[in-house]
């Protein structure tokens, strides 16, 4: 005979000192001041693989309302939820024996496990991605007894979706084209505007530089013809002072030759000279 602990079974007995008695595949034990016997042999543990099922799944919306879901989702299902999902499961079972859930979600990049005596289990927050969520019922010795899975997704909305991330792309780049042709054409705009204001001012310069040049050469100009001037004048001068000594030779020869004081070759010889 062996003493095992009353939880064993998951059904208390009227009193929580009493003693169970265990040989090979019996258990004695006083339930309701009576002594019962439970064998393994003649009474198997009843099968409830085919009896585990949802019998409530709810998720929210964007203000945080419970939405009811559809209790069966498959992989060609795949639900859409909002991220944040409860599930509620049913296992019905008569001799209030214990019960494990294991629960276990894959998907969105996260692999979640855990186990609890509690049908119900929440998720909040979920990423967007696909998820496939099982859970199965445990008996006391942690063997399976039944398995049910659900699959569901987080949709992105439309703005983060892949469509619109490709949108998103080719309006940077398009925009990005745009504004580097706009401050390309400005840059050329700009630099056409500093070459010609730099023409113009090497114009003006140039332009100022004729000018002294010009000043210059009609100052040298009028300083040559001022030169040139004084020359002709002098030259005249001299002219007109030769001519008047040649007149008053010849007028002076002429009266001498008339009054007979010179030869008349002499005279010739004179007139020759001042000729």
């Amino acid at each position: 005979m062996q003493t095992v602990a009353a939880r064993f079974f998951g059904t208390e007995c009227n009193e929580t000192n009493n003693k169970i008695f265990v040989h090979r595949n019996e258990a004695y034990f006083l339930l309701n001041n009576a002594i019962a016997r439970y064998s393994r042999r003649d009474l198997p543990l009843p099968s409830s693989t085919s009896h585990l099922c949802f019998y409530r799944v709810t998720s929210t919306d964007r203000d945080k309302n419970p939405i009811a879901m559809p209790i069966v989702s498959g992989k060609s299902t795949n639900v859409e939820t909002s991220g944040d999902i409860t599930f509620n499961l049913s296992l019905p079972h008569f001799d209030n024996s214990i019960i494990y859930f294991r629960y276990r979600l894959v998907g969105g990049d996260i692999d979640l496990a855990s186990l609890s005596q509690d049908p119900q289990i929440s998720y909040t927050s979920l990423a967007y991605g696909k998820y496939h969520f099982t859970a199965d019922a445990l008996n006391a010795n942690y063997e399976p007894i039944g398995s049910v899975d659900y699959h569901f997704c987080v949709p992105r909305p439309f703005y983060l979706s892949f469509l619109a991330i490709a949108i998103y792309i080719v309006l940077l780049v398009a925009v990005t084209y745009f504004i580097t042709r706009y401050r390309a054409a400005q840059t050329m705009e700009m630099r056409r505007r500093e070459y010609e204001a730099d023409k113009v001012k090497q114009d003006l310069k140039m332009m100022e530089q004729q000018r002294i040049i010009d000043h210059q050469q009609q100052q040298l100009l009028e300083s040559e013809l001022s030169n040139k001037g004084k020359e002709i004048a002098s030259l005249a001068l001299d002219v007109f002072t030769k001519d008047r000594a040649i007149e008053s030779l010849r007028e002076i020869v002429g009266k001498k030759h008339s009054g007979g004081r010179l030869p008349q070759a002499e005279v010739d010889s004179l007139l020759k000279l001042i000729y």
